[in-house]
């Protein structure tokens, strides 16, 4: 919870609208603009390390080994931790260039770049329902399908981020700083995502054995996504 209040601040986005299945992300974007830096570092050490670090000190005391379960499990909680931790590292990252293009006389790279604050958005409101989920919704499922959909965005933009400069759309210097933060977009999506994977679905008592294991493995998602980029002609 408090690291998806610090994201949403990072995206200068309410956390109750983000949440709000009823909210138009395009709109949203739009309506709530990106002021003045929020201090992510200031929130982090208020937030999360305090807690964070009462977790690993736990973690460290712990007196049982390796092959119990509960062992087990509290070591992947720690894993959870330290990808919520690397997503908001990520977040104060993308949010030198978001106050940059805020009023830039582009259009172009204001609107790429209000497209990122709608994909973590979009993908904090998604984990939230699988955090919500039954076992009759197939959460896992819904894991793979944000799995697959991260990869095909990354690739697909990518594309679309050559189309512009072929294009003369937007500068070479725009287009590198968004090449950059695509890549930590992709970073803390692929982070949040094993997150609530470990929060939601290993550690999801409800869950059936079987149900976990209809998970995908990167192989079959990489083999989905090549047909899915085959058939897809416009990026996203």
């Amino acid at each position: 919870d408090n690291a998806i209040d610090i994201i949403a601040h990072g995206i200068h986005l309410p956390r109750e609208k983000i949440l709000d299945k009823s909210s138009e992300f395009d709109q949203l974007v739009l309506d709530f603009k990106v002021k003045d830096g929020f201090d992510i570092d200031r929130y982090y050490e208020l937030k999360i390390k305090s807690l964070y670090s009462e977790i690993v000190s736990f973690i460290s005391k712990a007196s049982f080994g390796w092959e119990m379960e509960p062992s087990g499990d509290i070591h992947w909680l720690r894993k959870a931790n330290q990808e919520m931790v690397d997503a908001i590292k990520d977040i104060k990252h993308l949010q030198k260039n978001l106050i940059k293009y805020r009023s830039d006389a582009n259009p172009v790279i204001k609107n790429q770049y209000n497209k990122l604050r709608v994909q973590i958005a979009s993908l904090i409101q998604t984990l939230e329902s699988i955090h919500a989920s039954e076992a009759d919704d197939m959460p896992s499922l819904m894991i793979d399908q944000l799995r697959l959909d991260a990869d095909i965005q990354y690739t697909e933009q990518n594309q679309f981020i050559n189309a512009l400069i072929r294009d003369h759309k937007i500068t070479a210097e725009m287009a590198t700083s968004l090449m950059n933060d695509k890549v930590y977009v992709y970073d803390i999506t692929r982070k949040l995502i094993d997150m609530g994977h470990t929060l939601f679905i290993k550690q999801n008592k409800t869950l059936t054995n079987a149900e976990k294991n209809i998970q995908l493995d990167d192989l079959e998602l990489k083999h989905i996504q090549d047909q899915q980029l085959t058939t897809t002609p416009e990026p996203r």
